[in-house]
Parts: C-alpha cells; sequence; structure tokens
C-alpha cells in the first residue's frame, strides 16, 4: 500500500464522505472536524489472491491493520471484519491433499495480519447460484459481528468532541458579547449628564 493510497484509507477513516464516492476522488489525509466517519468496514480479500501472492497480501492486509487500529489521529480503534472471497474457487484450485486444511491455514495466517479474529470465507457466487445455508450463515455472521463492533465504538468521538467544544466557544462569544454590550451601555448612562427634576 503506498502512501496516497494510505492517506484515502485516512481521509476515509476520519471523514465522512458522499455515498458512492469513489476511491480515486479521496483526497490524501484530509480530517474533517464535523462530518461523522463510518461506523465500520469490511475489508474485502481474495482467497486467491492470497495464495498467489501471500506477502504482497500480507504486508497490505498489516499496513491496513494498523490504518484501523490508529484511525483519527489514534483517538479510535476503528470497528472492521474481513470477508475473504473466492471460497469456492480456492477450494476447487487447491493442490494440497486436503484443501479444508489449507483454507483453514490460509484463514489462520489472514487474521493474524489482519489483526482480528472476525475473518469470515465467502463464496463467489454467480448472478444465477443459489444460495447455501454455510454462506449465508457466514455472510450472516460477518454482519452480525460488524455491527456488534460498530455499536461498541464511537468512530465519530473526535468530530462529536470537536462540535461540543464548538458549541462552548459560540456559547461564551455569545456571553461576552452580551456582557461586553451591558458594559458599555452601563458606561455611556453614566457619562451622560442627568437631567435637573422639577
Amino acid at each position: 500500500m503506498n502512501a496516497a493510497t494510505m492517506g484515502k484509507l485516512h481521509t476515509l477513516l476520519s471523514t465522512g464522505i458522499k455515498d458512492g464516492t469513489h476511491r480515486e476522488a479521496l483526497p490524501p489525509a484530509e480530517q474533517s472536524l464535523f462530518s461523522k466517519p463510518p461506523h465500520g468496514a469490511i475489508v474485502v480479500i481474495s482467497l486467491c489472491h492470497w495464495r498467489d501472492q501471500p506477502q504482497e497480501m500480507q504486508v497490505y492486509l498489516e499496513k491496513m491493520a494498523e490504518a484501523f487500529k490508529n484511525a483519527s489521529g489514534g483517538s479510535v480503534a476503528f470497528p472492521y471484519v474481513v470477508a475473504a472471497t473466492h471460497r469456492d474457487s480456492f477450494l476447487q484450485d487447491c493442490q494440497k491433499e486436503d484443501p479444508a486444511k489449507e483454507l483453514q491455514n490460509a484463514v489462520e495466517d489472514i487474521k493474524k495480519a489482519a489483526l482480528t479474529d472476525h475473518v469470515y470465507t465467502i463464496t463467489s457466487y454467480k448472478r444465477e447460484s443459489f444460495g447455501s445455508a454455510r454462506n449465508n450463515k457466514a455472510t450472516g455472521d460477518l454482519l452480525s459481528q460488524l455491527l456488534t463492533k460498530a455499536k461498541l465504538e464511537n468512530t465519530g468521538k473526535v468530530q462529536d468532541q470537536t462540535t461540543h467544544n464548538a458549541i462552548i466557544f459560540i456559547i461564551m462569544a455569545v456571553v461576552a458579547l452580551v456582557v461586553g454590550l451591558l458594559i458599555n451601555k452601563m458606561k455611556s448612562d453614566e457619562a451622560l449628564p442627568s437631567e435637573p427634576v422639577s
């Protein structure tokens, strides 16, 4: 992961972005003090890519996990889960004696690199394919875990604190302005000559 991509990931983790924004359109290393970031993330990784280029993918996941663990300037541990796709292709193309064991080994290695136990293997469905109970359960578990993690971590705490501080500053500024106007009024009333009472 290069520096520009890492900057874009930091932007994503610390700034609210519009739905449908493409990765290429994200500015590198931008932070917003008022727009809230997403509540969680699903990191999608291909098991076939992991099998074919394990060192590259390991470095990629390690950098990504570091960014998640230190989101918003280190003040948020951003909730994330990993979806490992192409489970069906991985098992079908496996040349080892026990493909299921190889899949489990790959998942364990991905967990270590991604710094999370929440790695779920998903089959890549074709449009005309029927779902299976195993894949539906894996997808349900992935989403359930992400929602649980997102509920427990306020990814917008930096923005909440900034908003709170801005409101306090505005209130203090208004109070100071009112006090200043009252003092000015009192001084001008004292400076006016009083009219004799007849």
